[in-house]
């Protein structure tokens, strides 16, 4: 009956010490995830910079000016510029709305600041799983070396 009762304690450190084990593997793959969201943000905030420059240097041009079309990936096509004062800007949805070019840099503007918000949420949300992930690693080998 002693031993009976000396493995239920044991039981019940390895069952504690395999939940806390699994605790901590969710919380590395929500980390991953997490970091997987960043790297997307920050590749958005880095094609809105892109574009907010391009539309800037758009904004120099005037009719009749020649300029560069991109066609696909490296390949481009001359071509004469007739309507500098409009732009035909997807709103999403397959629609495409007429904005002159200081209306979609405010649109493109607004969409940069968004995107700093959400990498402002996600990372402060990676910063906190990251340090609770550290609490858990700690209880971890806690519990691992009183099962020893």
């Amino acid at each position: 009956t002693w031993r009976q009762r000396k493995s239920i304690p044991m039981a019940e450190k390895d069952k504690e010490l395999k939940e806390k084990y699994y605790e901590m593997k969710a919380i590395e793959e929500h980390l991953q995830n997490l970091n997987q969201q960043v790297q997307a943000v920050e590749q958005q905030l880095e094609e809105l910079r892109t574009s907010v420059k391009s539309l800037k240097e758009y904004g120099k041009l005037k009719d009749g000016d020649t300029v560069l079309l991109p066609l696909c990936n490296g390949v481009f096509a001359k071509a004469h510029l007739h309507d500098s004062s409009n732009l035909f800007v997807n709103v999403g949805a397959n629609t495409v709305v007429k904005k002159n070019p200081s209306g979609t840099l405010q649109l493109l503007e607004k969409q940069f600041g968004e995107m700093q918000e959400l990498q402002m949420t996600v990372v402060t949300q990676l910063q906190r799983l990251a340090n609770h992930a550290k609490t858990v690693e700690e209880e971890l080998h806690a519990l691992a070396a009183k099962a020893e």
